[in-house]
């Protein structure tokens, strides 16, 4: 092999794989013309990264590896060729001037080019019609998440691909005992997804967040670092929201995981396309909320705020449906029930029909948007019922005037779903409002006699608690 081609694969030193690095190593140790010229690229990439506007250097990187990494692939580098010396030296120096005439261009023609008149992408500079804009091609898009999981690489095998992080920017929900110290933990897959297009983690709804789900039948992949992979570590990866990621599939430590399939090693972020995700628009929707229209319904004795822009219909005497026209189908539905509902917690089995759900807690306005919202901060229950698959629903019971007033929020999941809506619904269930304010809720009188049990003794159940913590509990006091 010439040096020609052994230079050029010393400017993509850090993109081969470990067998084609240690082959180029021993290389550079017997030859002193490729040493000097891995330390000319090491001082071409120190004086590129000093300059001011860093864009160049990116595209110049990014065409030269394409470039390289497609003659690679063709096969011709791997070839021994017997070239003439007067040949290799024509080589070299052509490398070398090309070089030298793009650093030029970079640090004295591109910042020249910069401050004269700046023109309409496509704006021909003589006739001022538009034109066609040539293809960029400084970079080929990598292969996304539905490639690789098309054509699956063998076990181990590096590989690089472009994609979305769901956990950039996202607040991740905690909790949980404490891992074991000799168990490497599973990721968890909606707080770590690399997929093809933007997904939200973590959603917020009403006074709270909930975590999204991955949408069955799509195309994604679980994101670990080398960190996570310590025994008794509990993490989230730090990646970009969208950029260009190298790793492997296989990593035989998370074989007994659920997703170990799906499950990408990342090793390196070879380019970052976009730091952090899009800002959301949730400040937009609340410095409009000053101009919301109220509907009231002065025979029920409540009214409640909405966008100007959605709709109103009447489901009935006690029922109306708010919505916004480029989503119908999902709802804020306001129900007045007769007769309040209320928990006895002495007695969980008789729960009041409206509280029978997938799950329920209790629930209280003025907790979202730090206090924002005007509100009677009612009190009441968020249960969850039961929804389609790839679909969320939420009531909200407040209890006042005899009546039990139930608002449902209904929302997409996974790649569907959007924020706007949901900041939109939790706005409507602050600012409702009853025209009369509720008297205290009952309270069930204290039960004075202890029931069959079963009951815990002592022990237990500071076994439990150790067994949960992971940690050395001590008994401070106790009583009945």
């Amino acid at each position: 092999m010439n040096h020609t081609r052994w230079e050029k694969l010393l400017a993509v030193y850090r993109d081969l794989d470990p067998q084609e690095q240690a082959r180029v190593d021993a290389h550079v140790r017997g030859c002193r013309r490729c040493a000097e010229a891995l330390n000319a690229y090491r001082a071409m990439d120190d004086d590129l990264k000093s300059l001011r506007d860093p864009a160049p250097n990116s595209g110049l990187r990014r065409w030269f590896h394409a470039r390289v990494t497609m003659e690679r692939q063709e096969g011709w580098m791997m070839q021994e060729q017997r070239t003439s010396r007067p040949k290799r030296f024509a080589e070299v120096g052509l490398i070398v001037a090309l070089s030298l005439v793009a650093l030029l261009l970079v640090r004295f023609v591109l910042p020249t080019l910069s401050s004269r008149e700046v023109r309409p992408a496509g704006e021909s500079a003589v006739t001022g019609t538009l034109t066609p804009e040539p293809t960029p091609t400084l970079s080929t898009p990598g292969p996304g998440v539905a490639d690789i999981l098309a054509n699956p690489p063998a076990a181990g095998e590096r590989i690089e691909l472009d994609a979305y992080f769901s956990g950039a920017g996202s607040l991740m929900l905690r909790g949980g005992p404490r891992p074991p110290e000799d168990e490497v933990l599973c990721p968890i897959n909606w707080s770590a997804a690399l997929t093809d297009r933007p997904l939200t983690a973590v959603l917020a709804v009403l006074n709270g967040r909930r975590s999204n789900v991955l949408p069955e039948g799509e195309t994604w992949l679980v994101a670990v670092t080398p960190e996570q992979m310590q025994p008794g570590v509990r993490s989230q990866p730090q990646l970009p929201y969208h950029a260009r990621l190298k790793g492997y599939l296989g990593e035989p430590a998370y074989g007994d995981c659920a997703d170990a399939a799906r499950i990408f090693v990342v090793e390196e972020v070879v380019e970052v396309y976009q730091e952090n995700p899009p800002e959301a628009s949730d400040a937009q929707i609340l410095e409009s909320y000053a101009t919301w229209p109220r509907y009231h319904d002065a025979a029920l004795g409540y009214s409640l705020p909405y966008p100007p822009e959605w709709e109103i219909e009447q489901l009935g005497d006690n029922a109306i449906s708010i919505y916004p026209p480029e989503w119908p189908g999902y709802a804020v539905v306001e129900r007045v029930h007769e007769g309040e509902t209320h928990y006895d917690q002495y007695d969980p089995a008789a729960a009041p029909p409206l509280l029978q759900g997938v799950g329920w807690t209790t629930f209280q306005q003025g907790l979202a948007f730090d206090g924002a919202v005007d509100s009677q901060h009612l009190a009441g229950y968020a249960v969850e019922r039961n929804a389609q698959p790839g679909e969320q629903n939420i009531s909200v019971l407040l209890n006042g005037q005899g009546r039990t007033y139930e608002l449902s929020l209904r929302y997409p999941l996974g790649f569907a779903t959007q924020q706007s809506l949901l900041i939109a619904c939790s706005l409507m269930v602050e600012g409702f409002r009853l025209d009369q304010l509720p008297e205290p809720s009952p309270t069930p009188p204290v039960k004075q006699e202890l029931g069959q049990g079963p009951f815990l003794s002592r022990e237990e159940v500071l076994a439990r608690v150790r067994q949960e913590r992971g940690e050395a509990i001590e008994l401070l006091d106790a009583w009945l």
